[in-house]
């Protein structure tokens, strides 16, 4: 006779903003993104080809970053970033010498911006700034040489964009301008991955 009543009042406890059960899933929707990774493909202006930034070079790679939200569901967010890129080799030079050019770019920097959270998703616009390193194995060709060179060229970047998520799930899309190699390089990045 008792169980209907006693059944009755753990749904309506269970169902009470006050309940613990309430209180975890409140707090889930609430936090920060916190640690967040993405597969990112970047159009990058690579100083050697374009001497100018004006060429664009498509890359893949892995982005993370940590954002520290200072407040509750809405409030200014600091953090950093950090990401790989390559692409495939590719050809370069001219009807006497040829250029075949791999090359591996690592970035990391910081990150701050203000998040705009709702219930299971969150806008985040932010900046960030930091420093780029390419790594680049240039295979030069010509009649009378064939060899190979390694280059590093360090630079560094700014730029900002928007970090939206949707429960686990993650879209950021990021632009940034910098210099390296004494030249300007621009850098368009949309990537896809997960928050937790």
């Amino acid at each position: 006779m008792l169980t209907a009543p006693i059944a009755c009042a753990l749904a309506v406890t269970a169902l009470s903003p006050r309940s613990s059960t309430a209180i975890s899933q409140r707090q889930q929707a609430e936090r920060p993104p916190g640690i967040a990774i993405d597969l990112v493909g970047s159009a990058t202006a690579r100083p050697e080809r374009s001497k100018g930034g004006t060429d664009l070079l498509l890359q893949l790679g892995l982005r993370g970053a940590y954002l520290h939200q200072l407040s509750g569901r809405s409030g200014p967010a600091v953090g950093g970033e950090l990401a790989l890129r390559t692409f495939a080799p590719q050809d370069g030079g001219n009807a006497s010498v040829g250029i075949d050019i791999v090359q591996l770019s690592s970035q990391a920097g910081a990150i701050a911006g203000y998040r705009l959270g709702l219930p299971h998703i969150g806008l985040t616009p932010h900046l960030s700034a930091g420093l780029t390193n390419d790594f680049l194995l240039l295979h030069y060709t010509t009649p009378a040489d064939d060899r190979w060179r390694p280059r590093w060229v360090p630079g560094v970047y700014l730029g900002g964009g928007l970090i939206g998520s949707l429960y686990a799930a993650m879209l950021r899309l990021d632009v940034a301008v910098g210099v390296a190699d004494g030249r300007p390089t621009y850098r368009f990045d949309t990537g896809i991955g997960v928050c937790f």
